[in-house]
């Protein structure tokens, strides 16, 4: 045998089991505070009949903030077919830090999967593209610090599954249309706010839907989002992540202005920022909005 060769027994003997458990010790005490800061219904949901709760994508934003991580995109394989009315893509997204990146992760979507194939496939072409990134994106968050441990998938690949619990028709009572929350479904619990930023397509089925009471809500929320601002022009986030546009929102700031700020701070929009320029904004909304 090979005195080079490299056997598990080995790889094992080389390592220092002082820094492993360290490591291991930092690993359990960042899970704890992941657990504590996400909020149940909003970055996290409940899957009946299983031992640990979905991450959705405002819980994975959270997560990558906190950790002062940036993430970048890959197109690995794509499909658009405008004969057949079939789009669907394949996403590699990496987080990294500094420049150095630290993991990756993987996420597909197409339009003929059960929630999109009642839809228009030429009008939600770009919803399926950003399913599929945030499909990857999700992924990524739960391999970055051994989170799958804490969390399972997201509940986009759960499609039978609810979020258990939540608010009820009350609780909407009063509220402004986008802050009020859907009552049931597999994205119970999530507000016509969220669902707009980050679930335009199932808000557009929704309107086209027999739901009786549910379907103008959602008409409601498309045909508002649709609205021009004062000056005429159609405001564009620009790939801005939800968790980031609430913070503006409580210092103050409207989608415009956040857009302005960005601008004025770094003279370029928010999808060309370097991570650490993202995370410098973050950090002076954060001070602004405390």
């Amino acid at each position: 045998m090979d005195n080079n060769q490299v056997t598990a027994l080995s790889v094992i003997d080389s390592i220092d089991t002082n820094i492993v458990a360290r490591t291991m010790d930092k690993i359990y005490a960042f899970q704890q505070v992941i657990q504590q800061a996400v909020v149940p219904g909003h970055d996290i949901g409940i899957i009946p009949g299983t031992d640990k709760p979905t991450l959705l994508k405002p819980g994975a934003e959270k997560i990558v903030m906190m950790m002062g991580l940036a993430s970048r995109y890959e197109i690995m394989d794509k499909i658009e077919d405008y004969e057949k009315g079939f789009f669907a893509y394949n996403i590699r997204c990496t987080l990294s830090r500094h420049g150095m990146d630290i993991c990756e992760g993987v996420g597909n979507c197409n339009s003929r999967e059960s929630k999109y194939v009642k839809a228009d496939p030429y009008s939600i072409a770009n919803t399926i593209l950003k399913m599929a990134k945030k499909r990857a994106y999700v992924d990524a968050v739960l391999s970055v610090a051994s989170l799958s441990d804490i969390f399972t998938q997201d509940l986009e690949d759960m499609p039978d599954m609810t979020i258990s619990g939540g608010p009820s028709h009350r609780d909407n009572q009063g509220k402004p249309l986008l802050e009020q929350v859907l009552t049931f479904g597999k994205h119970k619990g999530r507000t016509f706010a969220d669902l707009l930023e980050n679930e335009r397509g199932y808000l557009e089925w929704l309107a086209h839907s027999d739901n009786q009471k549910w379907a103008p809500i959602a008409k409601q929320v498309l045909e508002e989002a649709a609205k021009t601002t004062s000056d005429g022009e159609t405001v564009d986030l620009g790939g801005i992540p939800a968790a980031v546009t609430k913070m503006a929102h409580k210092a103050g700031m409207t989608d415009q202005d956040l857009i302005s700020f960005i601008q004025g701070t770094y003279d370029k929009p928010w999808a060309e920022l370097s991570g650490p320029e993202k995370n410098s904004i973050i950090e002076q909304l954060q001070g602004l909005s405390q």
